[in-house]
């Protein structure tokens, strides 16, 4: 990576000497009386350009001007542009500016930074930023050149991914007085584009493994009597350790992202569920006597479990925003009741119940980036539900899972 910084005393003097025609111009138009008609002919690039601070972005990678990695690429640059201060005019036509000063070489803007301080001058932007393709052997994959009126930079990249374009921008254009990071908070059109296609209603689906636990209260049982003749009717609590898979099918409303310091939001989550647990069940078996106390002895079975939780719910966003992505948790809560059906393996039929008594708790460990648009992206879901025992009809079950959502 080389970086080379330097200023053309040419292109200088040739602005100067063109300001102060543009100056005689103004003041010979004024004194015909036809000011007026040169105002109201004057360009959309020329009355967009006016307001200042304000930055142009040149970028064609891999793909010319219109792909979509070039246009993520420039509205990355446009944020870091905010953050330092300026304002992007995004509205220039740079490429008819270009033509019209004979600046497009091989169907591109040209990329020599003198060129580029001309067409800097004639857009009346404070800041050009020119990202090209390399197709020479200077060592590198993309080029960044950065034009302001006290010179030019440019710098060799070996790569031309976003955070490695961004850094370029981030180092080599100055700072000017004044909050960027309030001017972020706005992302231009085309960023905006992005993060309207990343929200609104969105499928979610997913897997999950976990670990479970279930309380079976009063599981009856047959016992010798403490006599040694005949036998009694009783019950004791089984307890049962094991766990099981589960999908997840939904949907989920995320906001359309503004990017902002606080990085903070709220989704709205529904989703079904089916789940499958195994135990092993630790259930009562008998009595034994001993100096005539009484202790309950415990066996092993199996005991299969299958629920239907329903999720109803939103999260909470804790994060960060950087450029085009955001990343952080989501803390969600849902009411979670669940359809259950229970048999003991040894047995030949089970139970069904209905269980309105449910809740979940997750995080999720969440990034979301706006130039995926609405693809859906993988998600780290760490989550914790269950049942609460409601009588012996509806026994509990609390389960811990993690898993991956996709939305």
């Amino acid at each position: 990576m080389t970086a080379v910084y330097g200023r053309d005393l040419g292109g200088s003097l040739g602005g100067r000497i063109g300001a102060c025609f543009g100056l005689g111009l103004a003041v010979t138009s004024a004194a015909l009386g036809w000011t007026s008609v040169v105002h109201a002919e004057e360009t959309p690039a020329t009355a967009a350009a006016s307001a200042s601070p304000s930055l142009a972005v040149v970028a064609d990678v891999g793909g010319g001007a219109s792909s979509t990695h070039s246009a993520e690429i420039r509205a990355a640059l446009n944020t870091v542009a905010r953050i330092h201060g300026y304002e992007p005019a995004g509205k220039l036509d740079v490429e008819g500016a270009a033509s019209a000063e004979q600046l497009i070489v091989a169907g591109t803007v040209t990329d020599d930074p003198i060129k580029l301080e001309h067409l800097r001058f004639v857009l009346h932007v404070d800041a050009l930023v020119r990202v090209s393709h390399v197709t020479d052997r200077e060592g590198g994959t993309v080029r960044i050149t950065v034009v302001t009126p006290d010179g030019f930079q440019t710098r060799l990249l070996t790569a031309d991914t976003t955070d490695s374009v961004e850094h370029a921008l981030d180092v080599l254009l100055p700072r000017r007085d004044g909050s960027g990071a309030a001017k972020a908070a706005a992302p231009d059109p085309e960023e905006q584009e992005l993060w309207k296609a990343r929200g609104g209603f969105r499928p979610t689906y997913g897997v999950m493994a976990f670990a479970s636990v279930t309380s079976l209260r009063h599981f009856g049982f047959r016992a010798d009597n403490a006599s040694g003749i005949g036998t009694v009717n009783a019950t004791a609590t089984a307890i049962g350790v094991g766990g099981g898979l589960g999908v997840r099918l939904g949907a989920q409303y995320l906001p359309t992202l503004t990017p902002n310091p606080a990085g903070t939001f709220f989704a709205a989550r529904l989703a079904i569920g089916i789940d499958t647990d195994f135990f092993y069940l630790r259930k009562p078996t008998g009595y034994s006597y001993a100096a005539s106390a009484r202790s309950t002895q415990y066996g092993g079975e199996a005991l299969w479990v299958a629920s239907i939780p329903i999720e109803l719910g939103g999260a909470f966003a804790i994060g960060r925003f950087s450029e085009q992505s955001w990343h952080g948790a989501l803390l969600g809560i849902a009411y979670a009741p669940e359809a259950q059906y229970s048999m003991v393996l040894s047995r030949s039929s089970g139970d069904f119940r209905f269980n309105p008594a449910g809740a979940e708790l997750s995080v999720d460990v969440t990034g979301i980036d706006a130039s995926r648009g609405d693809t859906s992206a993988a998600q780290i879901r760490i989550a914790l539900w269950g049942v609460a025992p409601l009588n012996d009809a509806h026994p509990g079950l609390l389960s811990l899972g993690i898993g991956t959502i996709w939305y």
